[in-house]
């Protein structure tokens, strides 16, 4: 047992990581905080949390992990972005269309913003902002590889827990969500969450956190003796059993983009700690097999609900490609300013057409790429993208040049490989729950992936 004298004590930011860990491990309780109470309660505590980090900043009891220059120039292409999203609630540049059907239908003159819907714009607005600061809280206060490790590790805990209570309730027969009846995906493991997609991304980024977790447990053991790698494999045991838990609920969800989405996140990390230096090629090479191995079996166990739907007719035989068709249309006709950050669903309705026949409302645009397009015009647009893309290029970058906790980028990389990738077919990264998830881990691994000497260290 440690002596109480050499124990660490927490520290300033010690407490401020434990309470942004707290808010992002809860965020997903309240149906993905995908409801306008839950996620402004997870915004309210952001920007509370925020404040309180700025107050013990002031007061100097709470010091920064990186230098405000390394933030520059992301925060400037986000900054702009935001920024034409407030411009897109006057009527400076151009109204939208919408807002002329409206007042001809009405007899009246209405405001004219170049938003085609003010009140989601000043939302998306507010959204956007409290993701920015738990990218920034993360990169602060995770840059303590102490910090870093205890928080992923309590994300990898917390979404096994989610996945047993998902799987338990999938196995037990019982169609709800917490204590509400399920409204759809009757059949379908989605846990806290409502969609079977939503749901299986969050396993998948939990497997991919325990499979790191395994993988950095076999790590810190690797030049050590035979008996110490006995004991190696006993402490990551847990680790695996959890990333196959996790699996299972990805399998249970039934969402064929989860599964494929989970499996891209999966080679991705170890990739990426292969060019870390963290694995060899040929253990890498044995991953990958047992991988494939562990998945095909496990897809024919459990899997035969997610086998039928990935054999029968999909959605791209359906809705989808003239969503993409029309959504770029929209793009066609307002190619620098947009619709309206936000405003998707409203500015949509103007171009929907026969093509899509069925009685439902079209709020995303199941490409969420296409969609920062459509709602910013391709300038601000591309700014708010670039400014995604560039922290999750320093941390490829970091791989390469720091020789110690290269884990933590390689983990950022595998999540953004996820949410990234199934962004291009759907909108689960515009979950609330999810959103704020990917920014504590990208957080955690930008913070890590700059140099010592790179970086004034204080705690």
């Amino acid at each position: 047992m440690t002596p109480p004298s050499s124990r660490r004590r927490w520290s300033a930011n010690d407490g401020l990581f434990f309470l942004l860990s707290a808010i992002v491990l809860l965020a997903p309780l309240p149906l993905g905080a995908n409801r306008l109470w839950s996620w402004n309660l997870m915004a309210v505590s952001v920007a509370a949390l925020s404040l309180l980090w700025v107050g013990l900043r002031w007061q100097g009891r709470c010091s920064p992990g990186l230098p405000a220059h390394l933030f520059r120039l992301p925060a400037l292409l986000y900054a702009v972005a935001l920024g034409w999203g407030v411009m897109q609630l006057t009527s400076w540049f151009g109204s939208s269309p919408i807002w002329n059907d409206a007042s001809t239908a009405l007899g009246q003159p209405l405001p004219a913003p170049l938003s085609a819907d003010p009140a989601k714009t000043v939302d998306a607005l507010l959204r956007l902002t409290s993701y920015a600061l738990v990218f920034f809280l993360a990169a602060q206060l995770g840059r303590q590889p102490h910090r870093a490790a205890r928080g992923l590790k309590s994300l990898a805990i917390g979404i096994t827990l989610y996945g047993l209570y998902a799987l338990a309730v999938c196995l037990s027969g019982q169609e709800t969500i917490l204590w509400l009846d399920k409204w759809t995906y009757p059949g379908d493991a989605t846990g806290t969450f409502v969609g079977r997609a939503a749901f299986g991304a969050f396993a998948g980024i939990g497997a991919v956190l325990c499979q790191a977790m395994a993988l950095r447990q076999a790590r810190s053991h690797r030049h050590a003796p035979p008996m110490a790698h006995s004991l190696s494999v006993r402490r990551s045991a847990p680790w695996v059993l959890a990333a196959v838990i996790l699996w299972c609920a990805v399998l249970v969800s039934h969402s064929r983009g989860a599964l494929l989405v989970t499996g891209l996140a999966s080679v991705t990390l170890l990739l990426a700690a292969t060019v870390g230096q963290m694995i060899r090629w040929r253990v890498t090479l044995i991953m990958l097999a047992a991988l494939v191995g562990g998945g095909s079996a496990s897809l024919l166990t459990i899997g035969q609900a997610t086998i039928a739907r990935m054999s029968g007719e999909g959605d791209w035989q359906g809705d989808r490609p003239n969503l993409m068709r029309l959504a770029w249309d929209a793009v066609t006709d307002r190619p620098w300013t947009g619709h309206g950050l936000g405003a998707f669903e409203q500015a949509f309705s103007i171009y929907r057409d026969v093509s899509l026949p069925r009685d439902v409302i079209y709020d995303y645009a199941h490409n969420s790429w296409l969609e920062v397009i459509v709602d910013l015009g391709w300038p601000a647009g591309l700014c708010l993208l670039l400014a995604v893309c560039w922290p999750v290029a320093r941390c490829a970058i970091g791989l390469r040049q720091r020789h110690q906790g290269q884990l933590y980028p390689a983990i950022a990389l595998a999540v953004a490989a996820l949410l990234g990738s199934q962004a291009i077919i759907d909108f689960t990264i515009q979950i609330p729950a999810l959103t704020i998830l990917w920014a504590y881990c990208l957080g955690i691994g930008y913070g890590q992936s700059w140099p010592t000497a790179q970086v004034t260290e204080a705690d």
